[in-house]
């Protein structure tokens, strides 16, 4: 078994970054970092780094508004004196969602619509959170209609339920398998992991 360190921006990215180290059966997930945002790992990368001396450590990022995963990373590893070899990079296009809509079929079934409303290459889309949004709201299951979208006149990007829905989803719904299909970043990701030992 190989000993892994996951520093993810977010609770969301959290859970399904776990699910994917762990579907792979060769890694012990020793401890789970993060979840204070992308400024906060940055903040934090000469640590990261000193911990990937001991053991793998795999930092997952979004793409967000960047223009490349490679600039990106660019610009991260510039923050590092000298990076280690066990320093790896996950980076979902735009954001983690994105990964979550690349299962066309679990997501079409977690919210009860067409599979054709879910786009076929999800890592095209600017906004993957706000397109999960406006799914949501034609949405047959009520659960996921009242609480994925935000209020009416609220100041949120997203509903009280999004997070807790969306790591059900993930946990008990989500196929790796299928989005890695539809998903390039995934697959990338994917690559990475499968080829370490």
């Amino acid at each position: 078994m190989l000993d892994i360190s996951l520093a993810s921006e977010d609770i969301l990215s959290e859970v399904t970054i776990t699910k994917i180290v762990t579907s792979l059966e060769k890694f012990r997930v020793v401890n789970k970092l993060g979840r204070t945002g992308c400024g906060d790992i940055i903040k934090n990368i000469e640590k990261y780094n000193a911990l990937s001396k001991i053991h793998y450590v795999l930092i997952a990022l979004d793409l967000d508004m960047k223009e490349s995963d490679a600039v990106l990373l660019a610009e991260i590893e510039r923050k590092i004196k000298r990076k280690e070899d066990k320093l790896l990079f996950s980076v979902s296009v735009r954001e983690i969602e994105s990964w979550l809509l690349a299962d066309r079929k679990g997501f079409s079934d977690f919210l009860r619509i067409s599979e054709s409303k879910i786009d076929t290459n999800p890592d095209s889309l600017l906004d993957p959170k706000g397109k999960i949004v406006n799914l949501a709201k034609s949405s047959k299951n009520a659960e996921a209609r009242t609480g994925i979208p935000p209020k009416p006149g609220s100041a949120a990007k997203v509903g009280i339920s999004y997070n807790t829905l969306l790591r059900e989803f993930v946990s008990q719904n989500w196929s790796i398998d299928r989005a890695r299909v539809n998903s390039p970043s995934l697959n990338k990701t994917l690559f990475i992991l499968e080829e370490m030992n």
